[in-house]
C-alpha cells in the first residue's frame, strides 16, 4: 500500500510540475511579440485613354496590420511576378514594346519602409501612392501623398472601392490618361 501512495504521490507531482511547465510557456507564447504579415490584392484598371488600345492599368495593393499601406498603379500590358513576406515585397512590369521596371518594397517594422523603383529609392513616408507610366523604353514614376489605409479596412478587399479611389484621384487621371467610363 505504501508503495501505491509513493507512485500516486509522484505521479501527481510530475503531472502538476508538467501542467506548470505547460502553463508557462503558453504566458510566454501568449505574450510574445509575433511578427506582422501582410494582405494584398490586385486587379486591372479599365479606364485608361490608350493611343495604341493595347494598354492597360494594373494595381498592386499591400497592406500590413501594423498601419503601412502601399498601392502601386501602372500603364504597363504586363504585371510580372510579385511576392510579399512579412516585410518585404518585390515585382516588375513590362509591356510588350519592351518597357520594364521591377520594385522592391523593404519594411523593418511594418509602419516605415523604402521603396525601389528600378535604380531609385522612395521614403514611402512621402507618399504611398506610386503611378508608374511608360515612356517609350523608361518609366516614369510619380510619388503622390495620399492615404488609402480606408481601402485596406474590408475583408476581403473592396475591388471596386479600389478602383474608386485611383479613377477618382485627379493626379492619377492626368498621368493616366483616365477616362469617364461609358467613353
Amino acid at each position: 500500500m505504501r508503495l501505491l501512495d509513493g507512485r500516486i504521490r509522484l505521479c501527481f507531482l510530475v503531472a502538476a510540475g508538467l501542467a506548470m511547465l505547460i502553463a508557462e510557456s503558453g504566458c510566454w507564447i501568449g505574450n510574445k511579440t509575433m511578427r506582422g504579415g501582410h494582405r494584398s490584392t490586385s486587379g486591372s484598371f479599365p479606364f485608361l485613354n490608350s493611343a495604341s488600345e493595347l494598354s492597360h492599368a494594373h494595381y498592386d495593393f499591400y497592406t500590413w496590420r501594423e498601419g503601412l499601406v502601399f498601392l502601386k498603379i501602372d500603364d504597363l500590358s504586363k504585371p510580372g511576378e510579385s511576392r510579399a513576406d512579412f516585410y518585404d515585397a518585390v515585382g516588375s512590369a513590362s509591356n510588350k514594346d519592351g518597357t520594364r521596371y521591377e520594385w522592391r518594397l523593404h519594411s523593418s517594422d511594418g509602419i516605415t519602409a523604402m521603396v525601389r523603383i528600378d535604380d531609385k529609392d522612395y521614403d514611402i513616408a512621402e507618399g504611398t501612392l506610386f503611378v508608374i507610366k511608360a515612356q517609350r523604353d523608361k518609366v516614369e514614376v510619380h510619388q503622390l501623398s495620399r492615404d488609402p489605409s480606408a481601402l485596406a479596412r474590408p475583408r476581403p478587399f473592396d475591388h471596386a472601392a479600389i478602383i474608386d479611389f485611383l479613377k477618382n484621384d485627379p493626379d492619377v487621371r492626368k498621368i493616366l490618361d483616365v477616362r469617364d467610363e461609358g467613353k
